[in-house]
């Protein structure tokens, strides 16, 4: 497998997203069915040391992708579908540096819809793309 050359993070704490099959550190949400809730969690893609990515894409991917959606906004809000891709969508994320400067924010929402039995869903992960290329 080749070297991704770049990391996606939690804002909250610049935790590393974990890379699939690992769920240990995965994007997750606690959502209620019967309100049919919506949740959010910001993140940031940045390249290695030595490293810049190009035209740096991240899409959802899996059974359930079009549970998931991705904003570039700075503060997303989660009802006003300007602020989103569509659901499942790929975002934009241009170009990724390395350093605290080159990092690029985002955000995931994820939601549920009321006819949904609760479960773990584990289908979906982030799948990225872009031009690496040695700074």
């Amino acid at each position: 497998m080749a070297e991704p050359y770049f990391g996606l993070y939690f804002e909250s704490d610049d935790t590393p997203v974990s890379v699939a099959p690992e769920t240990e550190d995965a994007v997750s949400f606690t959502l209620d069915a019967a309100q049919e809730e919506k949740d959010k969690e910001q993140l940031y893609a940045e390249a290695d040391e030595g490293y810049f990515i190009e035209d740096f894409m991240v899409e959802p991917d899996g059974t359930n992708a079009n549970k998931w959606r991705l904003s570039g906004e700075s503060d997303p809000d989660p009802e006003n579908d300007d602020d989103w891709e569509d659901w499942g969508a790929a975002l934009s994320l241009g170009t990724v540096e390395h350093g605290s400067g080159g990092r690029v924010h985002f955000w995931a929402q994820a939601r549920v819809s009321e006819e949904e039995d609760p479960v773990k869903d584990t289908s979906v992960t982030f799948t990225c793309s872009g031009v690496a290329k040695a700074s």
